[in-house]
């Protein structure tokens, strides 16, 4: 899944209008159809449950509602007849397209805890392997690129664990300094990340002045979060009258999982 992608930031609450205003925040799915199809859905058993499904948004297009959220994701070809927007589990603002939101989000995910890392004091931040697993295989990569193993159909398990190593910061390096934790809690909770083990045992061992943390060594599940999202949309569906590829992406949806080893030095 190498497709562009571009990430939408959905001021929620910011309408031009409070008619038929809306909270996006409780909407983990946003599915747009054109007029006849959205009508159609009233007459289809499956399109009835996704009209009356509270997590998910039947949106018409064009965008009839004065709501500057739908509005941005339509000028920005996000919002179009035939596709299934995806929330981001770390920003209930922002949507991605259902063909890339596990790269995407997996991106987001390490990107976030670099910053946690940083506010906590880090002077570096590196990553070391990467790994991949779906249901054609899986696969090693060092940080350069190179092949560690793999079982299964390791060239299209490569490909994609490639794809996703030439999208991360794999060295970042900071000055250094003292932990600000609040900072890096409010991160953290933000983002509904204080859950994540590897997260909360940096941030509590960053509480301690006595005997600081110099280095730590290990590996981040970068789709655990954005699985349970790509999993509610499979679960969903959509009826047989929707244009576009959703139903086949959907169909052929297999549970992808990124890993990388990473090593912080603080």
């Amino acid at each position: 899944m190498t497709t562009t992608k571009v990430l939408v930031r959905a001021e929620v609450g910011k309408t031009l209008s409070n008619k038929n205003e809306i909270d996006l925040s409780q909407r983990k799915l946003i599915v747009a159809m054109t007029e006849a199809e959205r009508e159609q859905c009233e007459y289809d058993p499956e399109g009835r449950d996704l009209l009356n499904n509270p997590e998910v948004l039947v949106q018409q297009y064009p965008v009839q509602r004065r709501d500057e959220t739908l509005l941005e994701l339509q000028h920005s070809g996000q919002l179009r007849p035939g596709v299934m927007l995806v929330q981001s589990p770390f920003d209930d603002n922002v949507y991605e397209d259902i063909a890339d939101a596990e790269d995407s989000f997996a991106v987001r995910k390490y990107t976030l805890f670099s910053t946690v890392c940083m506010l906590l004091g880090a002077k570096e931040v590196r990553v070391e392997r990467i790994t991949l697993k779906d249901e054609k295989g899986e696969v090693d990569l060092s940080a350069g690129g190179d092949r560690m193993g793999g079982t299964g159909n390791v060239g299209v398990s490569y490909e994609r664990a490639e794809s996703l190593r030439a999208k991360l910061s794999l060295v970042d390096k900071f000055v250094g300094g003292d932990a600000d934790v609040v900072a890096a809690e409010r991160i953290m909770r933000r983002a509904g990340l204080m859950r994540d083990p590897n997260l909360f045992s940096l941030l509590e061992m960053a509480r301690v002045d006595s005997n600081r943390i110099r280095s730590r060594t290990l590996t981040i599940n970068l789709s655990s979060e954005a699985n349970k999202r790509m999993e509610l949309a499979a679960a969903v569906g959509v009826p047989k009258i929707f244009s576009g590829n959703v139903a086949m992406e959907l169909e052929n949806y297999k549970k992808t999982e990124y890993k990388v080893i990473v090593e912080v030095k603080f």
